[in-house]
């Protein structure tokens, strides 16, 4: 079974974010690191984000 995660990360100062199908963190970091050995980590989350999803996004959209 595979889950959506977005992984964040910094390559040469500039930062990013990419959505991976993997079944768990781990592979998704992995799956990552593979296409990208030079970057960096920043956040790893469960699910594709977007800025509507971020808390002050949420409340000034009114989305609960």
């Amino acid at each position: 079974m595979s889950w959506q995660f977005t992984v964040g990360l910094r390559v040469q100062g500039k930062t990013d974010r990419i959505g991976v199908d993997a079944e768990d963190a781990l592979v998704a970091a992995l799956k990552v690191k593979a296409e990208r050995p030079e970057a960096s980590f920043d956040f790893l989350r469960h699910g594709y984000c977007s800025l509507l999803h971020t808390s002050q996004y949420a409340r000034a959209a009114q989305i609960p």
